[in-house]
């Protein structure tokens, strides 16, 4: 519910209480790592969608990986080139 009213806080507030009470709630975890990614908290995101995969629906686990990869891409940063001397 506040997620949907945009009271980001709460939700996340929302989403960490039900993993508290329940470490294998799939998808409190995949909410919660999707609300820290659209909030440009990627580091954060990473460890509850990690958590989210084997916990969700296979239908699910397409997107929830892409987007764990884009968090992971995000702190990699640039690609480093290297240029060969000649």
């Amino acid at each position: 519910m506040q997620l949907k009213c945009n009271r980001l806080a709460e939700a996340e507030q929302g989403f960490r209480r039900a993993l508290l009470l329940d470490a294998n709630n799939g998808l409190a975890a995949a909410k919660l790592g999707i609300l820290l990614a659209n909030l440009g908290r990627a580091h954060e995101a990473i460890l509850p969608l990690e958590l989210s995969l084997p916990r969700i629906p296979e239908a699910n686990r397409a997107a929830i990986t892409t987007l764990l990869n884009q968090c992971r891409a995000k702190l990699a940063g640039p690609a480093m080139i290297t240029v060969p001397s000649l």
